[in-house]
């Protein structure tokens, strides 16, 4: 007697599972590379404008006697540059945020040869080292506060 009422067991959907992995991987490390060159640039800038303005061979350049305004201008602005940048762009935040390209890409490439070797992931091994994955996963998350789709670029 069959019994009609009953739902059928469904089993995960490992495949489906590992692939939203992979693609998770890919969007990360596709944000956080675009974060750390934007931020590396912004660091870059910072350096440039304050080594420039504040450089003593620039204030003896000639053109500064006829313009004094622009000296003042250009001084008051690589001021306020030298408080902001290690708001912007510490240290800590662009290592972070490289470290971060380099943990996404390792799980990316861990997540692809794991599809490589069984795309259903049904034998237990597999499996298991999908969760280990996932629980490494659920460390770099940590580390890098959100997802790059949850974070809207928000916290570094």
């Amino acid at each position: 007697m069959v019994n009609v009422g009953a739902a059928p067991t469904q089993r995960p959907d490992h495949k489906r599972a590992l692939w939203e992995a992979i693609l998770d991987a890919h969007l990360n490390v596709i944000y956080w590379d675009a974060m750390s060159r934007r931020y590396t640039r912004i660091d870059t800038a910072f350096r440039i404008l304050i080594a420039v303005a504040t450089s003593a061979t620039v204030a003896a350049w000639g053109i500064w006697a006829d313009h004094q305004a622009y000296w003042k201008a250009l001084s008051a602005t690589a001021c306020v540059a030298s408080l902001i940048h290690p708001l912007m762009c510490s240290s800590d935040k662009l290592k972070k945020m490289s470290s971060l390209v380099g943990m996404w890409k390792e799980l990316r490439t861990k997540y692809e040869l794991l599809w490589e070797q069984d795309t259903t992931i049904m034998e237990p091994k597999n499996w298991k080292q999908f969760e280990t994955l996932q629980q490494r996963q659920a460390k770099v998350e940590r580390h890098g506060c959100r997802r790059a789709h949850e974070s809207g670029g928000r916290r570094v």
